[in-house]
């Protein structure tokens, strides 16, 4: 595997990043390993493509509930740039609301469609056609109320004593829990058999902010990398608001 930085891909000279009726350039990819000598260079190669960054001038609705769902469209320009060259590209394509991010419903050059997710307050909103990269161009919406809380990363702490269930910016009423307590106040049943593992303990959790929820491990956890958590359904909220 190779790791490369793409290069800009310069206009000048007499080439042109976009050709009549497309927003992106085709170009082939080939790999050598000494410098790029003649005849050292692979046979064949990939094709990469270049494009400008689409330009965003609205999305509508521009208010939004709190807990997602409604469909929203971006208008703009040079959201064809990719799907122009091949129409299987618009599954790239994807809508980001401050951090949370959604795939496009469908993809012309004028605009792109989408769900909303869960969102707070006076939220960025922007377009990527390769699902990796943004575009610096943005729109802002407005959501309202607040959203049932979401797990945004689990993962062990520095001694991999403990796991830590950490909930997104909107943070959580801490199911009205303080101190220690039993992981299945908070967590569903097959979260806390993964913590317990064989151990013949329940696992006890305590909370360290409104979106940080730490559970204890014994040795003998099934907790591995990429362990999924879940909460148990009526049990977290979002924070008082007041």
């Amino acid at each position: 595997r190779l790791l490369c930085e793409m290069p800009e891909y310069s206009a000048g000279g007499g080439r042109r990043l976009a050709t009549a009726g497309s927003g992106a350039m085709n170009v082939t990819v080939s790999a050598t390993l000494n410098g790029g000598a003649a005849g050292t260079i692979a046979p064949g190669g990939v094709p990469f493509f270049y494009y400008e960054h689409p330009t965003i001038s609205s999305a509508t609705p521009s208010a939004l509930d709190a807990e997602g769902g409604a469909s929203v469209t971006v208008e703009g320009a040079g959201f064809g740039g990719l799907v122009d060259c091949d129409a299987s590209y618009a599954s790239y394509a994807h809508v980001r609301f401050g951090e949370q991010v959604a795939a496009a419903s469908s993809v012309a050059d004028a605009e792109v469609t989408t769900t909303a997710t869960v969102g707070l307050g006076d939220t960025t909103v922007q377009v990527s056609l390769n699902g990796q990269q943004y575009s610096p161009a943005s729109a802002t919406v407005t959501f309202t109320g607040t959203y049932a809380p979401v797990i945004d990363r689990v993962y062990f702490d520095d001694t991999a004593t403990k796991l830590v269930i950490l909930f997104d910016a909107q943070g959580t009423n801490r199911a009205n829990l303080v101190g220690t307590f039993a992981c299945a106040s908070v967590l569903d049943d097959a979260s806390v058999t993964t913590l317990q593992g064989t151990d013949t303990a329940a696992p006890r959790c305590y909370w360290q902010s409104s979106r940080m929820l730490v559970a204890f491990l014994s040795a003998k956890t099934a907790a591995r990398p990429g362990t999924t958590m879940r909460v148990r359904t009526g049990t977290v909220a979002a924070p008082d608001v007041g």
